[in-house]
This record gives structure tokens, C-alpha cells and sequence, in this order.
């Protein structure tokens, strides 16, 4: 929990750094009016010049119709991974079931649970686009933190519901016993579950602009476009001109919150249930490693994306710092009401003193680490201030400037 907390203020300090170099420090939040916003043309009460006007009413009916049905989702959700146990239970505990005498059914679970999420998400990004365009939010980053949190709630859901009924609803509903102890049952549904999620997950997003540059650089010109190409005659392959214009495109939108999705997932398999599996961290090291060797590669099999200004990561740098949060809290639960240890034969009221001891306490220390490490560097703050300082001394400048100027129009007016 500790690392995660440093490695989140560090990166503050990093990005700060980097908002100076590349002078997005005082970059304004672009708040134009996004061009799908729809609505009615009016003149506006403050300036009296035209602008788009939607109904605050319709637009909170909008809003809560989304959180209904994401609420569904959720519990949809829910319901799946319950089923999903529920036949587990089934196989070990009834059938006793073992595939090829090796495989037993709470791996089959697993792997059921894994392909459950894969699906889950894919088809509800498609709805909570929908969603999001039905909004009609005004502005792009009003835009994008809406469906970032969509996203990220239901993809929070979809992944780690089945861990927490591993580590704690098996005592909460006593459905199954794991011989008082779960902690093995939730390590193997975790490495299974990030193996699927994070491996398979990335060879697919690899795989599939590999697969569409390997078939447009061996399709036949003459079968794009007889009339516009140079080549058709010969039968052979694009130009790489025509080649790097046939990629697909990087949307900028769409594929980076992806990105920090499964960066946001990862982090969530890395620390959320360490106290389970210890090795957790390393595993999560080797899939963010992998995760950047895919996603450099798979950026040249794409057209080069356009560049876009920022100061710093926005909403999720928020949904960082709350899955550390809920890491101290699952790893606390864990600890105090999982794991055997002095603990285990405790009464409930001790137990539950312990558990609020420990969350606090760890809650205290990250708190502590944020004020220690400042979120931006001594030398980064100054040169922040020179620019403010820059920038006053040019403003006052051009006022100069244009009192001059205008004392100078008034002169020759007069004579």
C-alpha cells in the first residue's frame, strides 16, 4: 500500500516536471462547446450573442436514466458471478468433477469467470458510449470524465466481484467450505483470472492491427483502386504512402482510456489482495512490462496519433488513489477475518477493533507520505513562478504598449 501511495505522489512530481518542460504548466481546460452538443439556438442572457441551449431538466433525466441502468449492469453483474459459483459449488462439491483427471472445477470457474469479464466489458463499452453520447455533455472533458467512470465502475465490478465473494462472502453466506481457510481457492482465481485478463487480453489487442497490416501489405493494389493507383497494372502491394494511410487509426479518445483501464485493473490485481498472494506485485511488474512492449509495438501498426496538449493524467490520477484506498481496506478484512493467525479464534467485536485499527493506522501513514513528498519539486515550483513572473512583466508590457498607442491615435485625431 506504502508503494502504491509513493508511487502515485512521485508521479505528481514527474508530471509536474514534465507539464513545465513542455509548457502545458498553465494550459487552460479547453471548454468549447463540443460540436455533437445538441440543442436550441438562443441569445445568450450574459453576452447577448448566440449559443446552444439544453434544458438542465432534461439533461439530470438523461443522467439518472444512465445511472439506472448502469446500476443494472452491475447487478446483472452480480448475478452472473453468483451463477458462476454457485456452479462451481456444484462441480467440487457435488460431482466432484475433474477434466482430463487434472483440471478441477474451481478452475473451470475461473476460467468461466475470465471469459465472463472479457465479454462483459467489450459489450458494455459499447453501451456506456451510448450512454454518454445520449448525455450530450457540453464539453469534451465533461465528456470524458462521465465515461471514464463508467467504464471504470463496471469494469471495477465485472473483475474483482469474484475475489471478494472468495475472500469474504464464502464466511458471510457459508455456501461452501474451504476448510477454514480460502486464501488458496482466492490466489488460484486470481493468477488464472489476471493471466486471461492481462496475457490474452494483450495478445488480442496486439494481434488484431498485426493481423490488419499483414493483409494490407500483401493485398493486390488493383483490388483497392484501379483508377487512383500508380501501380494497378503490376499487381503489386501498396505504396508506403498507400500502406501507412490503410492502418488503423489510434483513436485518441477511446483507446487511451482502454490503456489506462487495463493500467487501472492491473494496479487493482497488484494490491488489492496482496495479502493473499505475496507474489502478486511481481506478477503485476511483469504484466506492466509486457503491457508497454504491446502497446509500443502495436502503435507502428497503427497511424501515428495526433498529438494533444495536457497538464496531467485528470480523473485518473482519482481512480489511482481510490483503489489504494480500497486496497487498505481489502487487505485489512483480509488479514483480521481470512487468514489464520492469532486472530482466527478471537471474538468478533476484537477482531473488528483490530480491523478499524489497522485501516486507520495504514489510512494515517499514507497520509503521512503525501505530506512528506510534495507533489511538485522546489525546483520545478520556481521556475513556475518565473513564468508567472514572465508572463505579468509581457502583459504589462503590451498594456503599455497600447496606452501608447492609443495616446498617439488621439494626438493625430486632434490635429
Amino acid at each position: 500500500m506504502l508503494w502504491c501511495v509513493l508511487m502515485l505522489e512521485y508521479w505528481k512530481r514527474l508530471q509536474a516536471r514534465l507539464s513545465v518542460e513542455w509548457g502545458t504548466s498553465e494550459l487552460e481546460e479547453d471548454m468549447q462547446t463540443r460540436p455533437e452538443y445538441n440543442g436550441d439556438m438562443i441569445s445568450s442572457p450574459i453576452t447577448g450573442e448566440n449559443e446552444v441551449y439544453f434544458p438542465l431538466e432534461e439533461t439530470i433525466r438523461r443522467k439518472n436514466w444512465a445511472m439506472f441502468l448502469v446500476g443494472m449492469c452491475i447487478l446483472f453483474v452480480i448475478s452472473l458471478v453468483c451463477a458462476i459459483y454457485l456452479f462451481r459449488f456444484f462441480l467440487v462439491y457435488v460431482k466432484h468433477c475433474m477434466l482430463f483427471g487434472v483440471i478441477d472445477g474451481s478452475t473451470i470457474a475461473s476460467c468461466i469467470n475470465s471469459i465472463q469479464i472479457a465479454v462483459l466489458n467489450t459489450y458494455y463499452t459499447k453501451l456506456a458510449i451510448f450512454l454518454t453520447d445520449d448525455e450530450n455533455h457540453r464539453t469534451d472533458i465533461l465528456y470524458e470524465d462521465s465515461l471514464i467512470w463508467k467504464l471504470f465502475i463496471f469494469k471495477f465490478v465485472n473483475t474483482f466481484s469474484s475475489f471478494f465473494y472468495i475472500a469474504f462472502g464464502v464466511k458471510i453466506f457459508q455456501l461452501e467450505d474451504c476448510s477454514g481457510n480460502c486464501i488458496d481457492v482466492l490466489s488460484q482465481n486470481l493468477f488464472i483470472i489476471m493471466f486471461n485478463y492481462l496475457v490474452v487480453g494483450n495478445a488480442f489487442e496486439y494481434g488484431v492491427p498485426w493481423i490488419n497490416s499483414f493483409l494490407i501489405k500483401n493485398k493486390p493494389l488493383k483490388s483497392i483502386d484501379k483508377k487512383t493507383s500508380r501501380n494497378s497494372s503490376d499487381g503489386k502491394g501498396l505504396t508506403k504512402c498507400e500502406e501507412e494511410y490503410s492502418m488503423d487509426r489510434y483513436n485518441t479518445l477511446m483507446d487511451l482510456i482502454t490503456d489506462y483501464s487495463e493500467l487501472a485493473i492491473a494496479l487493482g490485481f497488484s494490491s488489492m489482495f496482496v495479502a493473499a498472494f505475496p507474489f502478486m506485485p511481481l506478477l503485476g511488474l511483469a504484466a506492466s512490462w509486457f503491457e508497454l512492449c504491446i502497446d509500443s509495438r502495436k502503435l507502428l501498426k497503427m497511424q501515428r496519433p495526433l498529438p494533444a496538449m495536457a497538464t496531467d493524467i485528470g480523473t485518473w490520477q482519482d481512480i489511482f488513489t481510490l483503489i489504494t484506498y480500497i486496497s487498505v481496506i481489502t487487505n485489512a478484512g483480509l488479514i483480521v477475518f481470512v487468514m489464520p493467525g492469532w486472530l482466527k479464534e478471537r471474538p468478533d467485536h476484537l477482531k473488528v477493533w483490530w480491523f478499524i485499527s489497522i485501516q486507520y493506522g495504514v489510512f494515517g501513514l499514507l497520509q503521512l507520505f503525501k505530506y512528506i513528498v510534495p507533489d511538485i519539486p522546489y525546483k520545478v515550483e520556481l521556475q513556475m513562478r518565473r513564468q508567472i513572473l514572465g508572463t505579468k512583466v509581457i502583459e504589462k508590457y503590451r498594456s503599455n504598449e497600447k496606452s501608447v498607442l492609443a495616446e498617439n491615435l488621439t494626438g493625430e485625431s486632434k490635429v
